[in-house]
C-alpha cells in the first residue's frame, strides 16, 4: 500500500491505476463475482483464518 499506483495495460496503452482495498458489502460483492468466475478461491479461503483482501483497481485522473 505504499506505492498503490501502478500501470495496466487493457488496450493499445498502458495507463495508471490507483490500488485499494474493497471492504465492506463492496469487497463481498467482488468476492463472491471473483469465486463465480475462478471457484478454487473459495478453497483458499477455507485453508486460512484470515480474510483475503479484495483489491480494485481505479483510474488515476489526469
Amino acid at each position: 500500500m505504499a506505492h498503490p499506483v501502478v500501470d495496466l495495460q487493457d488496450g493499445p496503452e498502458p495507463k495508471p491505476y490507483r490500488a485499494r482495498i474493497a471492504e465492506g458489502e463492496e469487497r463481498q460483492q467482488w468476492w463472491d463475482h471473483a469465486v463465480a468466475t475462478w471457484p478454487t478461491y473459495a478453497s483458499y479461503q477455507e485453508k486460512t483464518d484470515r480474510e483475503i483482501p479484495v483489491f480494485l483497481l481505479e483510474p488515476v485522473e489526469d
